[in-house]
């Protein structure tokens, strides 16, 4: 099955092919304020470069946040584009439930905080059992005065691209790329685990 992901939530514009759950090829370019720009003609760069073309593909993938309002609809809107004029399979996923995906062999609880400006953050809180993420808490919104009176008192993976805005820890931020949405979409078709009406 030849998926192609793309994300254009954050202030990376990400591609990749990927066959099953192998990745064939990937494309990120940081930048803020140019996916409307950049998305097309690196779909189609990506494409070119793996002598494939859109009706070689069997799913499209992308984020569905929360992240930049403009960003998400950016990438749905070409999403959608796609899905109508091909026919194929769109399955739309979750920033939160892509970084928290990453860390699927971690057992236990996870919790995922993105960044959402304004002194607020997106978060989401997730079980990693058996390989696979399941939702304890779907993505919302909230304060950073009110973000530490909310995580789990038990042991928890804290992950997400706002970590060192809060100096939680040192290592650096976790990007929500494509080649994650792709994994996760790719997993959600096979267990047929995505809204039917979705695209």
């Amino acid at each position: 099955m030849l998926i192609l992901a793309f994300d254009t939530s954050n202030n990376i514009v990400s591609c990749a092919i990927l066959e099953n759950e192998k990745l064939i090829d990937k494309i990120s370019v940081f930048e803020n304020a140019r996916q409307a720009e950049l998305l097309l003609p690196l779909i189609e760069e990506i494409l070119h470069k793996n002598q494939i073309w859109y009706n070689d593909l069997d799913l499209i993938a992308t984020c569905s946040g929360p992240g930049s309002f403009t960003g998400v609809r950016i990438g749905l809107v070409v999403a959608r584009t796609i899905k109508i004029s091909t026919n194929i399979p769109l399955i739309l996923v979750n920033s939160c439930e892509t970084i928290a995906y990453k860390y699927r062999d971690n057992l236990g609880k996870i919790f995922v905080i993105n960044d959402a400006k304004m002194n607020e953050f997106f978060g989401g809180e997730f079980l990693a059992q058996n390989n696979e993420i399941k939702t304890i808490r779907e993505p919302f919104l909230i304060s950073e005065s009110e973000l530490f009176d909310i995580l789990p008192k038990e042991n928890f993976l804290l992950c997400g691209t706002a970590k060192n805005r809060l100096k939680i820890d040192s290592q650096n931020d976790e990007a929500i790329e494509a080649d994650l949405i792709g994994l996760l979409a790719y997993k959600k078709f096979i267990n047929n685990d995505f809204p039917k009406a979705v695209g």
